[in-house]
């Protein structure tokens, strides 16, 4: 688990060292360290985190999902659900490969054009 939030954290970092301010973007895993002590000590349960998650990904502008050999948490489901649900960009990837980097690359293009518009 710990491997893959570092995917995810360090491919958020990458997106948001070339758009800076442009895209707010939400990373669960950043926050995954307190999130899981909390839920061990029985602070907080499943349904609260998700509740949580999803108020955050409301203030945000794209949702990041890494999710390796295609595996999606029913967390992970509940997140993407609702961002599709409030009309949120969801990049989803499940490995670091050439073509992930084009795909990243693509999307700094689209919403550097798209905030050069406004």
């Amino acid at each position: 688990m710990k491997h893959n939030n570092a995917i995810a954290i360090i491919t958020a970092n990458l997106l948001r060292s070339k758009l800076g301010k442009k895209l707010n973007i939400y990373v669960p895993a950043e926050n995954d360290e307190f999130v899981l002590i909390a839920y061990l000590k029985k602070y907080i349960t499943v349904e609260q985190i998700l509740d949580v998650d999803c108020d955050i990904l409301a203030e945000r502008d794209i949702l990041l999902v890494y999710s390796p050999d295609g595996y999606i948490s029913r967390g992970m489901q509940v997140e993407i659900d609702h961002a599709r649900n409030i009309n949120k960009l969801i990049l989803q990837f499940d490995a670091v490969t050439n073509g992930t980097a084009k795909m990243i690359g693509e999307l700094i293009d689209i919403i550097k054009a798209r905030n050069d518009g406004i």
